[in-house]
């Protein structure tokens, strides 16, 4: 588990080669602190780690229930 704290900003997924998920440049702040479930993927490479959050934790009308993909910075403050 990554707790991120309200307000950090995570990078969204977009899908790639073979259809594999990498970092996209759109960046959002989270709705609320949130428990991120680690994922071990490589897209990131050496700077940042892929997580999976709930919908809701980034939009409004999002599902809690659903869980979307996204990549935070290894450096974050709020990464713990």
């Amino acid at each position: 588990m990554i707790k991120l704290k309200k307000g950090t900003r995570v990078e969204l997924s977009t899908k790639g080669h073979r259809g594999f998920f990498y970092p996209s440049e759109v960046k959002k702040p989270l709705l609320y602190d949130v428990s991120a479930i680690e994922v071990s993927w490589v897209g990131g490479g050496n700077t940042k780690r892929a997580a999976l959050i709930p919908e809701n934790s980034l939009f409004v009308s999002g599902k809690p229930s659903k869980n979307i993909t996204i990549w935070v910075d290894k450096k974050t403050p709020d990464v713990k």
